[in-house]
């Protein structure tokens, strides 16, 4: 059944039923899209993010969600990330092109601060295209533990370490990843760039 289906699409594309675009291959857009990241990481002298298979996989099962329903929405951040992580982002969007996608991130201040973060040291692109050739994308960033200690001051005798604070203890459910309220931005022609950001901070 499923080699009739593939039959069948093939037949459509050869038609001109269904845009060619539309089957672009998910893993050399996703390529793309990180290239395009660490090019706008590096005009801001930052190192460039390396990939990582958890938020690859991640990335790609929402991006596939957001396809199957049509709409771009958030994931909840710390679903799936099997990390040790301190800090997540997230950017979404769905649009007609990469590079239109691209521009409406880098316009939206809240997805540019996702992008050039000099926290986030990895990341995990998902990118589906659906028959009508819409693109969606989800970008998923991430700060490790590790990565966060090494960031800290180095604690001196001039520089005393801080009075450990103490925080209320909170249920599961509360401290999961909470997402800010989303940013949107539209651009190019129809279907138009439509984009979505979102930070978590794991809790202490």
């Amino acid at each position: 059944m499923r080699m009739l289906f593939l039959v069948a699409i093939a037949a459509m594309i050869g038609i001109g039923l269904v845009p060619a675009a539309a089957w672009a291959d998910g893993p050399s857009d996703e390529a793309a899209i990180v290239a395009q990241i660490n090019a706008v990481r590096a005009g801001e002298s930052l190192p460039g993010l390396r990939v990582d298979a958890g938020l690859q996989t991640k990335a790609r099962s929402w991006a596939q969600t957001m396809a199957d329903k049509g709409t771009i929405w958030h994931s909840v951040l710390s679903d799936g990330v099997t990390a040790r992580w301190e800090r997540l982002g997230e950017n979404v969007g769905l649009g007609c092109a990469i590079d239109s996608l691209r521009r409406a991130f880098v316009a939206s201040p809240h997805h540019y601060a996702n992008l050039v973060s000099p926290d986030f040291r990895w990341i995990g692109v998902g990118v589906v295209r659906d028959p009508t050739g819409t693109l969606f994308v989800a970008e998923v960033f991430m700060q490790t533990f590790a990565a966060a200690r090494a960031q800290a001051p180095a604690v001196t005798s001039r520089n005393p370490a801080p009075a450990p604070v103490t925080s209320p203890a909170v249920s599961k459910a509360a401290n999961k990843a909470k997402a800010e309220p989303a940013q949107q931005a539209w651009v190019g022609p129809k279907p138009k760039a439509k984009v979505k950001s979102t930070k978590a901070r794991r809790g202490r």
